[in-house]
């Protein structure tokens, strides 16, 4: 990008440097003592001849003015020159020994500075500081340049030195809204959010007008990025701002950007949406801009307008995938399976690359309980992919619903070494649960004790792994006393569950507390939602240890009418007297 030109125009500036460097005599800007400027050599002459007389304060005299004001045009006319030569970096060393020469011209500093800053190496960086340095010593610097100070005293770490320099930026000019943003922010790097947001409340106060009001809410919105889980406490604060600017009805749509995506920082996605959509009004062809009005309505769960987006999208290009993935989503999301998974197909038959789609396909495909169209996809999905955590877990589910048990540990162990490795938080104790009870169902029950025990050890109240270890230990016999204990806290949790009640039963039984748990286990079959033999057998067993073979028999009658199938039951009936 060519370089704002802050002094002249660039025929100027050579026809300028031209002149001092051949000797001619330019006549120059009028100096205090009534001297015209001079070319350079002349200058010189005239410094030798003719000291300039002592200033009052300690600084260069009119001579050396004269002749830095001389190095100055040199050098800047040399940086254009090499600019047309397309030589930037070049140019940007020109411009700042014009710079440095000439400190007081300030939007010459300014416009170097930036350049330098951007570049963000360490050179660049001590170039830059002791420009700043150079600028900010002269006694009419504005805060511009103190507050420029304070940008590349932070970029340099040095964060006290930053937030003195915006400081006194801010005591120069309050106004002037870059001291105020760099002080905010070197509190952010230095991890004080509370000083961070003390600053930013103070330049609330005195933002008028909708810049600074538009300056304020991006602050308040940079703060609520590093600080995500506390935005209740920014959240007022950043709506104040954005709405007094809605108010002063920008109509830059850089603005009207800015505001709208302070709107959904601060989760007014609705809010945020109504700019948006405006925008989109006025730039009907700016894709991203429907696409993020898009993203707003799905966050706000405006299906039905997300939807009119979207189809409007596969208006104008039907074999646009993303339209179709998103349309999926929201089916999926109003449980219309059918419809998600053909809308999800067609977005993989248009971009068989958009591994999320298949993902979220499986996902439906589990919901309508086809299992073998879940494996479909996942087949199809490791041709295109390397082996994932997602790719494992899922396959593990799959095998698990189908009852292949020693599958789906194996892919749930491939899973965990994945995570291990390389996305450790998929690790959770949900997770860990899932292991632990296709260890169980594959009879594998020190493995399944060991996942079991790391799912607690991550969430030591999730009832779900509670009940199961306890109800497993209780089956064999084991460990009962740590077992009533566990289910005892699962059932406290979900009273009415009939598998909780029913393993609170059945531990009490192998504890030899029969009635206590029959009571229980009674409990247990009037909160079924569904019939289950387990729980009638149960019953039945104790009832048989309470000497009561007749009721034993009805309960372990009623077990086998619903699983006609059950050997160990009908062993039962056969033979009371052996259980």
């Amino acid at each position: 990008m060519p370089m704002r030109r802050p002094i002249q125009s660039t025929c100027t500036a050579l026809a300028c440097a031209l002149a001092l460097w051949c000797g001619c005599a330019s006549p120059g800007p009028a100096d205090s003592s009534g001297a015209s400027g001079a070319a350079m050599p002349a200058a010189r002459q005239a410094a030798k001849a003719k000291p300039a007389p002592a200033p009052a304060t300690a600084g260069p005299s009119i001579a050396e003015q004269i002749e830095q004001r001389a190095q100055a045009l040199a050098h800047y006319a040399a940086g254009v020159s090499f600019e047309l030569q397309k030589k930037p970096d070049a140019a940007l060393e020109e411009f700042m020994l014009a710079a440095i020469s000439d400190p007081a011209n300030e939007e010459l500093v300014l416009d170097v500075a930036r350049q330098l800053i951007r570049k963000r190496n360490e050179p660049s960086s001590d170039k830059v500081l002791a420009l700043l340095r150079r600028a900010a010593r002269q006694p009419t610097a504005s805060a511009a340049i103190d507050a420029m100070l304070g940008v590349a005293l932070a970029q340099a770490g040095q964060l006290d030195e930053a937030l003195a320099a915006s400081r006194i930026a801010i005591k120069k000019d309050p106004k002037h809204f870059q001291g105020w943003q760099t002080a905010a922010q070197v509190h952010l790097q230095a991890n004080r959010p509370q000083d961070a947001l003390k600053v930013i409340d103070e330049a609330a106060k005195i933002a008028n007008g909708l810049g600074p009001l538009t300056d304020v809410a991006d602050l308040y919105g940079t703060w609520l990025r590093a600080n995500a889980a506390k935005i209740d406490v920014v959240k007022p604060r950043i709506l104040s701002v954005v709405e007094d600017a809605v108010k002063l009805q920008p109509t830059s749509p850089a603005t009207i950007q800015r505001l709208a995506e302070n709107y959904r920082l601060a989760g007014e996605f609705s809010k945020a949406a109504d700019l948006y959509s405006g925008l989109l009004k006025r730039f009907p062809n700016q894709p991203a801009l429907r696409e993020r009005l898009i993203d707003l309505y799905l966050r706000g769960n405006d299906h039905k307008a997300a939807t009119e987006q979207l189809e409007g999208v596969l208006r104008q290009a039907p074999n646009n995938p993303q339209a179709h993935f998103f349309l999926g989503a929201i089916a999926h999301e109003q449980k219309d399976y059918d419809k998600a998974a053909g809308l999800f197909e067609q977005a993989l038959r248009l971009d068989p690359t958009m591994e999320q789609a298949y993902w979220e396909l499986v996902s439906v495909r589990f919901a309508q309980d086809k299992t073998k169209e879940v494996l479909e996809v996942l087949a199809r999905a490791r041709t295109r992919f390397p082996e994932s955590f997602i790719l494992e877990f899922y396959s593990g589910l799959a095998h698990s619903r189908l009852k292949d048990y020693a599958k789906s540990a194996t892919h749930l162990t491939k899973a965990e070494a994945i995570a291990t490795k390389d996305e450790p938080a998929r690790l959770t104790h949900a997770f860990y649960f899932q292991l632990g009870a296709a260890h169980e169902r594959n009879k594998n029950i020190s493995e399944a004790e060991r996942y079991f025990e790391m799912s607690l050890k991550l969430q030591p109240d999730f009832a779900e792994a509670l009940n199961y270890l306890g109800y497993m230990w209780a089956e064999r016999g084991v460990n009962l006393d740590r077992a009533r204990v566990m289910i005892e806290q699962a059932v406290k949790q979900e009273p009415e569950n009939a598998a909780f009640l029913d393993s609170l039963g059945w531990v009490l039984f192998k504890l030899g507390k029969h009635k206590e748990a029959l009571d229980w286990l009674i409990k247990s079959a009037q909160h079924l939602k569904e019939p289950d033999a387990t729980i009638f057998d149960h019953i039945g067993d104790v009832y048989l240890a309470l000497n009561q073979p007749a009721k034993a028999r009805e309960h372990w009658t009623k077990a086998l009418s619903i699983e006609p199938d059950n050997a160990d039951i009908k062993k039962k009936l056969a033979d009371p007297g052996k259980q």
